[in-house]
């Protein structure tokens, strides 16, 4: 009995990793105005890396059709699996909701934090999901406009 107390109180302070995730294009993915890939958005690549390295799963989440992936690789487009490759990135899942609201995948994942350029989906989790943090990038250079607060608070940067 003492053994099955022991097992079990480790299996309930075992913490869960927490969940972070990026939206892809306009946020992992620079395009320009044509949608053309013109490179990745290297300082949020850097912060992909900072939360695996710290414990943190970290999941791609995106509003593509799934199915347009083979499309977009057939016409020599950036498809997700690609950069992935090419960065060197290893996320824990890739999630496409397939145009759908991202909020209701957020929600049941569990995340903490998301990176997304779609301001209609930073006021939605804002609105509905104040327990998930939101940084909200610049589509156009790739900067972060708001949400460092956030990240310095799971980084352990600032109290």
């Amino acid at each position: 009995m003492k053994i099955l107390f022991e097992n079990w109180r480790e299996f309930v302070e075992e913490e869960t990793p927490k969940i972070i995730s990026f939206d892809f294009d306009d946020t992992l993915s620079l395009v320009d105005s044509e949608y053309q890939y013109i490179g990745p958005n290297k300082s949020l690549l850097t912060l992909f890396r900072e939360f695996q390295n710290r414990g943190f799963k970290v999941y791609i989440i995106t509003s593509r059709l799934e199915k347009n992936e083979e499309v977009f690789k057939e016409r020599g487009d950036m498809t997700i699996d690609l950069f992935i490759a090419k960065h060197g990135l290893n996320p824990d899942d890739i999630i496409f909701t397939n145009l759908e609201d991202k909020i209701h995948t957020l929600r049941r994942v569990g995340a903490v934090l998301h990176f997304d350029d779609d301001e209609f989906e930073i006021a939605a989790i804002d609105q509905i999901a104040p327990e998930i943090g939101t940084v909200q990038i610049n589509y156009t250079n790739g900067a972060i406009k708001s949400g460092q607060d956030h990240i310095d608070r799971l980084l352990g940067e600032t109290e």
